[in-house]
């Protein structure tokens, strides 16, 4: 076959394609010049075309080359499969690592492991908010750049260990028009696979959208002993015997919270320890464990020692007060004192109003506790903010109650009076 491509032919590419985007491709630049990249978006051609094309004319997506050959092989022979290069089989795992166990050791963020949570939180924690802007969009922020195996090397730049890649997005953070910034970043999305080396292993296979859930799951299980054990840390080493009020504001409603902490001392009050005072509440109502500490512990926040085990409770013995709570996965750091109600002053009866301390939004924005599945907190399907149904105090919720009356079957009968 000649390198000629046939008139009619052409015509056909010019109907489908404008002049400029078959002629210069992505694919083309790319084979010039591998180690520079696909070809980012400038700002001024956005800008223009957002002005002159619609909303629903904006994302629909051209056909590249590829995506024409695929769909030309696919409508000629559609019983043939495509061999997949690296498919591993997905095991769904159910281990989790409570409060009470040594948080594990991470491995080093250049690990290519895409079905392991733990190097994904490795990854994860290379992006602070000094060193990658939280103006970069969705497309690109630090939770996508994770999945595709890229981390955080220098002032907003990924880089990839694996393959010694680095991507500069120095210039997305700067734009000033939030409609454009989106549209640029989503132009560049295909650059979290492009940009990586063709031999790297991340152009092969990714991380899936649910490992990020998973490592949510696996350091912070969402169950009942798990959160228990955790409040009574929080209320044992940071929140007891602090003789003022904290300012605090979450997504749990009043009646959550108060669902919330009847069942964990309802649990804690057969098993609380000797030197654990009850605490009265402005209900006039005893409990083990405060609403703020039962708050704190549901949103992933532990006590911080500066010379204690990290991300771990201490056992009861040896237990010390702290001021100063840190989350298990981002490690944000937060000082209570700031959030406390107190007289001060020189006469020292001055009401000095705290900083409300949100235990939601105070996370890293790519903190897994921040999670929602389709417009929906994690937290909302939680059992402890439940009220409790009619009929569980005993213990005995979904058990089936059985009729003492044991009726002997025809047969039985037979053969009985046989013997």
């Amino acid at each position: 076959m000649s390198d000629t491509a046939d008139e009619d032919l052409r015509d056909v590419f010019k109907l489908l394609y404008d002049e400029d985007d078959w002629s210069s491709g992505d694919d083309e630049a790319y084979a010039k010049n591998p180690e520079a990249g696909p070809a980012e978006p400038e700002v001024e051609q956005v800008e223009v075309e957002l002005e002159g094309t619609s909303t629903t004319e904006r994302h629909l997506e051209r056909y590249s080359r590829k995506r024409l050959i695929d769909g030309l092989n696919d409508l000629l022979n559609p019983n043939i499969k495509r061999q997949r290069v690296y498919s591993p089989k997905t095991v769904a795992s159910s281990s989790s690592i409570p409060c009470t166990s040594s948080f594990p050791s991470l491995p080093p963020p250049s690990t290519y492991a895409p079905f392991s949570p733990l190097p994904l939180l490795s990854r994860l924690r290379t992006f602070e908010p000094a060193t990658y802007s939280p103006s970069i969009p969705s497309p690109l922020d630090p939770v996508q750049a994770a999945l595709h195996g890229w981390t955080n090397g220098a002032r907003d730049t990924l880089s990839c260990g694996v393959c010694s890649a680095r991507w500069e997005l120095c210039g997305v953070a700067e734009i000033p028009e939030e409609k454009i910034r989106v549209e640029v970043a989503r132009r560049m999305q295909a650059g979290l696979v492009n940009r990586h080396r063709k031999d790297c292993s991340w152009r092969v296979r990714r991380s899936p959208e649910s490992l990020y859930g998973q490592l949510r799951r696996l350091l912070h299980p969402p169950t009942t002993s798990n959160i228990q054990s955790l409040a009574a840390g929080l209320e044992r080493e940071c929140v007891a015997k602090a003789n003022s009020e904290f300012r605090r504001s979450s997504p749990l409603s009043i009646t959550e919270i108060s669902n919330l902490v009847t069942r964990i001392d309802t649990r804690l009050h057969s098993t609380a320890p000797a030197n654990m005072e009850p605490i009265e509440s402005s209900t006039s109502i005893t409990h083990h464990v405060s609403s703020f500490a039962a708050v704190l512990a549901v949103f992933c926040w532990y006590p911080f020692h500066p010379n204690g085990p990290a991300h771990t409770l201490s056992d009861e013995a040896g237990s010390r007060r702290t001021d100063m709570v840190q989350c298990r996965l981002c490690e944000r750091r937060i000082g209570l004192w700031a959030h406390r109600n107190s007289f001060g002053g020189r006469s020292g009866l001055e009401w000095t109003k705290g900083r409300t301390f949100d235990v939601l939004e105070e996370h890293l924005a790519w903190c897994p506790v921040r999670e929602t599945i389709q417009g929906k907190g994690w937290w909302e399907d939680l059992a402890l903010l439940k009220e409790k149904e009619k009929g569980d105090s005993a213990g005995t919720k979904g058990w089936i109650t059985l009729s003492g009356k044991m009726e002997v079957k025809p047969w039985r009968r037979a053969r009985i009076v046989e013997m």
